[in-house]
């Protein structure tokens, strides 16, 4: 971002190597000036909710999914990777977890939170499709020969 005083000076550094001056973002009087930087460290993001928005890394969810199995002997090797990021990267800007350092401390300390992540992981699957009699009735009714 640049900004200058309306001063009517171009500064000697803002002149690129073409030669022609990058065009300032605002020129304004050094009180405006001062107004608008406040405004905007203001409305800066904080460091720790940009880092909880970042993707997992496939180390982070590597750790996550180690502490599930190790405590809980749960294992989502098979479960596609991709799913499995997503799904960790909503559970923890839902839980308001900065970073997955303190979330697997988190998951070390707190099993109702490793019984959560694990839902919160797992494919929604009806009773349905778990029922055989169910399968029988729709085989036998449903499905011409």
């Amino acid at each position: 971002m640049i900004l200058f005083t309306d001063s009517g000076e171009l500064p000697v550094d803002l002149v690129t190597d073409g030669g022609e001056p990058d065009a300032p973002d605002l020129v304004a009087s050094p009180a405006i000036l001062a107004k608008f930087l406040r405004n905007a460290v203001a409305r800066a993001p904080d460091p720790a909710v940009a880092a909880a928005s970042a993707d997992p890394s496939d180390a982070d969810l590597a750790r996550v999914l180690y502490t599930l199995r190790s405590f809980d002997n749960v294992d989502f090797t098979l479960y596609r990777k991709n799913t499995l990021r997503r799904r960790l990267k909503r559970h923890l800007s839902a839980q308001g977890v900065a970073t997955v350092d303190a979330y697997v401390h988190r998951l070390e300390t707190d099993g109702s939170e490793r019984e959560r992540l694990t839902k919160e992981f797992l494919i929604g699957v009806t009773a349905f499709f778990r029922d055989p009699a169910a399968w029988e009735a729709l085989r036998q009714q449903a499905i011409p020969r």
